[in-house]
């Protein structure tokens, strides 16, 4: 979509759903293994834990706070290029849904349940209503609930 719009490579969603009442920004990933993974990297190995886990908390907010906005100005390019995609989005609240698609174990959701009320805060804090109306980080479970909420979307017509 970010050729179609004429943006060439830039941090966004994973996808996009543009619903009857609302657009959701959507971001599939594995917190845990994310997390773990900048754990291991040498330039934060030298951080005592306290310090290691503030810092990987607010790169972890500040990559998904980028996707974001790369995915709402992939949004505004779309709208200012095609009419029919304009409609489709005019006047919509756009959600950012989070989606920890790995977490499946009872010590998994443990964790999930941990990390994302605080960063789901700090998110909301960091996206403002003029951004984003709401953010939502949900398991894979949790999504296929909601998802199962509304009706397929229709194709946009041009």
């Amino acid at each position: 979509m970010r050729k179609d719009v004429g943006l060439g490579t830039c941090n966004s969603c994973d996808y996009f759903q543009i619903n009857d009442e609302d657009v959701w920004l959507i971001e599939e990933t594995d917190l845990q293994q994310t997390q773990s993974d900048l754990k291991k990297k040498p330039e934060y190995r030298r951080l005592n834990n306290s310090e290691r886990r503030e810092l990987i908390d607010k790169l972890i907010r500040d990559e998904n706070r980028l996707k974001v906005y790369g995915s709402m100005l992939i949004l505004c390019r779309l709208a200012a290029k095609f009419e029919c995609a304009s409609e489709k989005l005019k006047d919509k609240p756009v959600t950012f849904l989070l989606i920890d698609s790995h977490v499946q174990r009872d010590e998994g959701l443990k964790y999930f349940d941990n990390f994302s009320a605080k960063l789901s805060g700090d998110l909301k804090s960091l996206l403002s209503a003029e951004i984003v109306e709401g953010v939502q980080i949900l398991n894979s479970k949790m999504m296929l609930k909601k998802l199962s909420e509304y009706p397929p979307p229709g194709p946009i017509e041009s």
